[in-house]
C-alpha cells in the first residue's frame, strides 16, 4: 500500500510537471490556442512488475515533457497503475475509452495487454503496446503496435553467439511457464539445433518458484556447456545462483529480462559473465549523451534500456500526435508508413505491427553490460 501510495504521488508531480510547461487556454500567437493532447499509461508501477513499468514510466514523461519544448504543445500524461493484474487493467482501459478518451494509451506486459488489446481495437483508440515479446500479439491489429525485442529475433541472435563465438555444442534450459519462456526455448532450440548444436532434455518452472536446487541438478547431469534461462525477477536470480553454486564453468545466457538493476545488483559477483540479447542504444551519440543528462537531472540516475524504451516511444508518439493533430487513424498510418531517427537507431514497423530496431549481444563483465555483438 505504501508503494502505491508513493507512486500515485510520483504520477501526479510528473503530470503537474508537464501542466506547467503550458495550459489550455494559453496562446501561442494571436489568436490560436496551444494544441492539447492527452496520453493513457496503463502501467505496473507498484507490485511485482513495478520496476519495468516505472522505469519505462520514467523515461515517457520525460519524453513528453521536452516534447512540449519542442512543439509548443501541452502532453497530458494519464498514468495508472495496474499493479501487474490484468482486471484492474481492463477496469483502466475502460475508464480510459468511455471517460478519459486519450488520443493514444501506452501500456505493456503480455498477459494485461491480452486483457486490454480487444477493448482498444472496438475503441478505436491507438495503443504504443511494449514490454510484451509474444509472438503476434499485436498481428492483424487495427489499433495496436508493439515496440519491444522480440525472442523470434533475440534468440537467433543470441544461439549464433554461443554456437559460433563463444564454439559451445551442447546446452540445455531453465525457462518460466509462460507465453516468454516457451517463445525464447523454442526459437532457440530451433535455431541452435540448425545451426548444429544439440539441446538437451531441460526443465520449466513456475514464475513464483523460489528453490531451483533440484532442477539444476537434475539438468546438469546431462553435463550442458551452457544453460538458456529464462524468467523474471526473483525466481530467475535465484535459478542464475543455483546454477553458478553448482557449477560454475556453465555459461548462462538469457534475454533482456536479464537486464534489470536490481537483479544485476542481488546477484553481485554472480552476474559476472552473463550472456544476454537486447536492442541496440547508440550511448555516444550526442542525442543520448543529451538525452541521458536530462534524465540524470530529473531522476538523479543515468538512463537504463528500459528508460531509453520509454523515451523513445514517448519521441514518435508525440511526433506523431502533433503531425497528425490527435487524429486516431492518422496516426496508425503515420506510424506504419514512416521511420523514425532515435538513440535506439532508425526505427520502422513491419507488417506484423512490430516496431523493429537495431539488436545487440551483451556480456556482463566488472558490473558492467558490454556490448559484443550487433546487428
Amino acid at each position: 500500500m505504501k508503494s502505491h501510495f508513493w507512486w500515485s504521488a510520483i504520477v501526479l508531480c510528473c503530470t503537474i510537471t508537464l501542466f506547467s510547461c503550458s495550459n489550455k487556454t494559453s496562446k501561442q500567437g494571436a489568436g490560436s490556442q496551444t494544441e492539447h493532447y492527452s496520453i493513457g499509461v496503463n502501467l505496473p508501477l507498484s507490485g511485482n512488475a513495478a520496476y519495468f513499468g516505472s522505469e519505462l514510466y520514467k523515461g515517457l514523461a520525460l519524453s513528453f515533457a521536452e516534447a512540449e519544448k519542442q512543439y509548443g504543445c501541452r502532453f497530458e500524461i494519464l498514468a495508472e497503475d495496474n499493479r501487474f493484474l490484468p482486471q484492474e487493467a481492463v477496469g483502466i482501459a475502460k475508464k480510459f475509452i468511455h471517460i478519459a478518451k486519450p488520443n493514444v494509451i501506452v501500456s505493456g506486459y503480455s498477459n494485461v495487454l491480452q486483457a486490454t488489446i480487444p477493448l482498444v481495437e472496438e475503441s478505436g483508440i491507438p495503443m504504443i503496446a511494449s514490454l510484451s515479446s509474444v509472438a503476434d500479439i499485436a498481428k492483424n491489429k487495427q489499433w495496436v503496435i508493439r515496440d519491444f525485442s522480440l525472442e523470434s529475433q533475440l534468440m537467433p541472435m543470441l544461439a549464433e553467439y554461443v554456437f559460433h563465438t563463444a564454439n559451445l555444442k551442447t546446452g540445455s534450459f531453465l525457462v518460466v511457464n509462460d507465453d516468454f519462456g516457451q517463445d525464447s526455448r523454442n526459437y532457440f532450440t530451433q535455431a541452435f539445433e540448425t545451426l548444429g548444436g544439440h539441446i538437451t532434455e531441460g526443465a520449466v518452472y513456475c514464475e513464483d518458484d523460489l528453490d531451483f536446487r533440484n532442477l539444476v541438478q537434475k539438468i546438469l547431469v546431462n553435463k550442458p556447456q551452457f544453460m538458456l534461462v529464462i524468467g523474471r525477477g526473483a525466481g530467475m536470480a535465484n535459478a542464475i545462483r543455483r546454477i553458478r553454486e553448482a557449477d560454475p564453468n556453465v555459461l548462462i545466457c538469457g534475454s533482456s529480462s536479464f537486464d534489470n538493476d536490481k537483479i544485476m545488483a542481488s546477484l553481485g559477483h554472480d552476474a559476472e559473465n552473463l550472456v544476454f540479447t537486447n536492442f541496440h542504444c547508440n550511448t555516444s551519440s550526442q542525442a543520448y549523451l543529451s538525452a541521458n543528462n536530462l534524465f540524470t537531472e530529473r531522476y538523479q540516475q543515468g538512463m537504463n534500456w528500459v528508460n531509453v524504451l520509454g523515451y523513445t516511444i514517448g519521441e514518435y508518439t508525440a511526433e506523431a500526435l502533433v503531425k497528425c493533430k490527435g487524429d486516431g487513424n492518422k496516426i496508425m498510418d503515420y506510424l506504419r508508413s514512416n521511420e523514425f531517427n532515435t538513440i535506439r537507431g532508425k526505427l520502422t514497423v513491419n507488417g506484423n505491427n512490430d516496431m523493429l530496431s537495431g539488436l545487440s549481444v551483451f556480456i556482463r563483465e566488472n558490473a558492467k553490460n558490454i556490448e559484443i555483438v550487433n546487428n
